[in-house]
This record gives structure tokens, C-alpha cells and sequence, in this order.
């Protein structure tokens, strides 16, 4: 970005900034001179880069003649005046500092050096290369790590200037009172999806009663994520106090549940695993039935309102208010039902079997695999007892 070659006017504070209470205390370096300013983000945003000029007096002194800064939310502020090429620094979204140091310019009139490193290894020097000899650094309580802004004294240069960080925060933070805009409880982005089918039919051989497992594992990629206007350093781990809808279903029919207590990570993704396992009893001939398994997805875009709770490492506790879409993709529990193929009505003697008897019918794919390779005649025998499924044969017992 250009500046106009004049001199900079001295941005006053920005709207809504941080409170002074969880600020971290830092004495500015430099002289006395100048007309004040603050460049200090609004509640819920930070500093995301800074530019800094400099220039040297007639003695050959080095000093901070211009700063600039740009907070995450793309608001500017600048003090100062700009010289040539500024040194500039771009935080990364985690990113926060761990030390910090400033320097007069020698003769105590103005702002000289700063130099500071990151929780990711960089540095970052502007100003004077080196102090002089008789220079005393003066070190900043760099408190959370998170620069939010400057604050100071300028002119035509930067008289002087003190960092401004946030307190030293607890990592646990939440967001509290969610507020989402109205939506059908009953549809909203559901959609009723098919995980497998299968037909069971009595053996040809007859026999006593016999029974089938129907079961599996599908996995399905769930999601929660909430879009903010707040700096992505308040993003990390994060908790939601309730108010987060799931999907409650029935046979072939679901809807949206608010919930009131529940508490999730405020944004993830990954994959879950939908399971199922029927044992289906067959009686006689009669009793031939399919059976199928499926799921309600559910998918949310919807705008939100909250309060992010942020408390200090002293005791403090803060509350800013925020707002931004939120965006699920939920799963309902597995729906099943077996259904008589003569009428359509429900096999009655149908039970569930615990979730982890579901890896019975996955070992029998492979049973069933060797199965079909083998030669009709020795295989004829074994498969009397066997079910065709879809992608799996199936063990029918006495």
C-alpha cells in the first residue's frame, strides 16, 4: 500500500476497543514530545501486521519515524510519518509473541529500536541495527503474547511507544448464550440416506428355525464449524455452552432437537461411525423379509448470535458479544426395519444385538469370499446355510 508523502495524522482509538482492565501494564520508551494516539483493535480482534519506518537524525542516529498497523478484521491505523521502505510483519493465525524489547534512540527524544520473537521462531528488528553502547533495552511484559495494538506519542516521528498485549488468558474459552436464526425444526436440510438392504429367505432345505445377522459399520464425515468476525486466536479451543441442534429420529422420520446442556468443541470435523446389528429370526418360509438400514443427514447454515467468555490467568473474566454463521453437517442414530416381503408389514421376531457383535457379519465377508472362489462342489454344501446380501453373504444357524 502507497501513503501520501505528507505526514501521517495520529489515528485516534478505534470503536468498542479492548478493556482496560485486561491489558497488560507496559511502559512506552522514547521522549516526551508529540500529540497521543492509540492504535488498539476493537474487543474480539488483534493485530495482524505492522509496519514500522525509520529515519536517522543529523547525528546519525537511527529512530522509528512512521508505524502503521492492519487488525484482523482489515481496519488500519497508522502514527508518524512513513520513510522509503517500512519493515513489516504478518502474524500467523496462532501466532503470538514471547519476547519483546524496545530502545531509545540514544539522546532519550525518541522511540529507537524494537525487536521481538514469536511462538513460531521468527523475529522481527526495526530501527537502529545495533544499541549504542550506553543503551538500556527496556524489556515489555509481552503478558498473553497477543498484540492487540500501540499506544503513544508522535509528531512528524514516533516520540514514543509502548505495545499493547492482552493479559496473560486461561486456554479454556467458551462461547456462551447461542442464539440461532429461526429455522424448520421439522426439514431443515434433512435428507434420508440409505446405508444397505438385504433379503433374508428360509433355507430350501427346510430345517428348524434359523437366524441371520444383519449388521455393519458405515462411516460418515460430521461437522460443526462457526464463522466469526472475532481474531481466529480465540477460535482454538473453544467450547459451546449448549444451544447446538441434533437430529432425533424415528422410523423414516426426524427432526432438529435444541439442545440445552450439551457441550462441543466449537469446530470440528471428522469421521463417525454408524452402526447396526439385527438378529433376524426366521420361522418357516413365511417369515422371508428385508431388511434395511439408513440415516438422517442433516445440514445447517444458519446465522447466530453469541457471547465469547474470555478469562485472565488473575481472576478476570470478560464477555464479548459476536455473531457469524454456523455450519453443521450432523448424522442421526442408524434407522433399521425388517419388513415381510409377502405383506410389507414388520417381521416381528427381530432383536438387536449388541453394537459390537457387528463384527460377526464383517468376518463372514471374507468367509464368503473364500466361498465363492471355491469349486461349486465343495462349496454347494457350505452355502445351503447361506443368505445372498448385498456386498456380504450371511450365516444362517439352527
Amino acid at each position: 500500500m502507497r501513503f501520501h508523502p505528507l505526514l501521517f495524522i495520529a489515528t485516534t482509538a478505534l470503536a468498542a476497543p479492548w478493556s482496560g482492565d485486561i491489558i497488560q501494564p507496559n511502559t512506552p520508551v522514547g521522549g516526551n514530545t508529540g500529540t497521543a494516539f492509540s492504535l488498539v483493535a476493537e474487543e474480539g480482534i488483534i493485530l495482524k501486521t505492522l509496519r514500522f519506518w525509520r529515519d536517522e537524525e543529523d547525528t546519525g542516529r537511527p529512530f522509528i519515524r512512521g508505524l502503521e498497523v492492519t487488525f484482523t478484521d482489515e481496519k488500519k491505523g497508522a502514527a508518524g510519518k512513513p520513510t522509503k521502505t517500512p519493515k513489516e510483519f504478518t502474524f500467523e493465525p496462532d501466532e503470538v509473541i514471547t519476547q519483546m524489547s524496545m530502545w531509545g534512540n540514544g539522546i532519550g527524544t525518541k522511540t529507537g529500536r524494537i525487536y521481538f520473537k514469536t511462538s513460531k521462531g521468527r523475529e522481527y528488528l526495526a530501527g537502529r541495527d545495533e544499541p549504542e553502547a550506553h543503551q538500556t533495552e527496556f524489556p515489555m511484559d509481552v503478558g498473553s503474547g497477543i498484540l492487540v495494538g500501540f499506544s503513544g506519542q508522535s509528531g512528524e516521528d514516533i516520540d514514543h511507544v509502548a505495545p499493547v498485549f492482552l493479559k496473560t488468558l486461561k486456554k479454556e474459552r467458551r462461547l456462551e448464550e447461542l442464539k440461532l436464526e429461526e429455522f424448520d425444526l421439522t426439514k431443515e436440510g434433512l435428507k434420508l440416506e440409505s446405508l444397505d438392504e438385504g433379503e433374508f429367505q428360509f433355507p430350501a432345505d427346510g430345517g428348524k428355525e434359523h437366524k441371520a445377522t444383519f449388521g455393519d459399520t458405515v462411516e460418515k464425515t460430521v461437522s460443526l464449524g462457526f464463522e466469526s468476525s472475532l481474531a481466529e486466536t480465540f477460535s482454538l479451543g473453544i467450547t459451546i455452552g449448549g444451544g447446538v441442534p441434533e437430529i432425533v429420529s424415528a422410523e423414516f422420520s426426524a427432526g432438529w432437537e435444541i439442545t440445552d446442556t450439551k457441550t462441543e468443541k466449537q469446530e470440528f470435523s471428522k469421521k463417525e461411525g454408524l452402526t447396526w446389528n439385527l438378529e433376524v429370526e426366521l420361522k418357516g418360509p413365511e417369515d422371508a423379509c428385508k431388511c434395511t438400514a439408513s440415516v438422517f443427514m442433516g445440514t445447517l447454515d444458519l446465522a447466530y448470535t453469541a457471547v465469547l467468555v474470555i478469562d485472565t490467568v488473575e481472576g478476570g473474566k470478560f464477555r464479548i458479544p459476536t455473531s457469524g454463521r454456523m455450519k453443521q453437517v450432523s448424522a442421526s442414530k442408524v434407522v433399521t426395519s425388517c419388513k415381510l416381503l409377502s405383506s410389507g408389514e414388520p417381521l416381528q421376531s427381530v432383536k438387536s444385538l449388541p453394537a459390537g457383535d457387528a463384527a460377526v457379519a464383517a468376518d463372514l465377508v471374507t468367509d464368503a469370499a473364500a466361498l465363492a472362489a471355491a469349486p461349486e462342489a465343495e462349496a454347494a454344501p457350505a452355502k445351503r446355510g447361506l443368505m445372498r446380501f448385498p456386498r456380504r453373504w450371511l450365516q444362517i444357524g439352527a
